[in-house]
């Protein structure tokens, strides 16, 4: 029992130090977008469509609220005041 708790702490303490899940997100933004053709193209949609997911589960208040407004448009921006 003690073996499986420090085994379980040993493999949480490596995936916090080597971070793959952010290494495969920062290498998916990283890819150039056109044509999707090919192993390599399917596997960038895969890492940024669970990251959608991830973000969706851990915030999803934020989730929704960006979701209602994504197509409002910005307001424009004055650098002073008009009376």
């Amino acid at each position: 029992m003690i073996w499986a708790a420090i085994a379980a702490a040993a493999a949480g303490y490596a995936l916090g130090r080597l971070r793959p899940y952010r290494s495969a997100l920062d290498w998916a933004r990283w890819q150039r977008y056109g044509a999707r053709t090919g192993r390599r193209d399917a596997l960038v949609q895969a890492v940024l469509y669970a990251d959608q997911l991830t973000q969706q589960a851990r915030h999803p208040v934020r989730a929704w609220r960006a979701w209602q407004h994504r197509n409002t448009p910005t307001r424009p921006r004055h650098d002073r005041e008009t009376v």
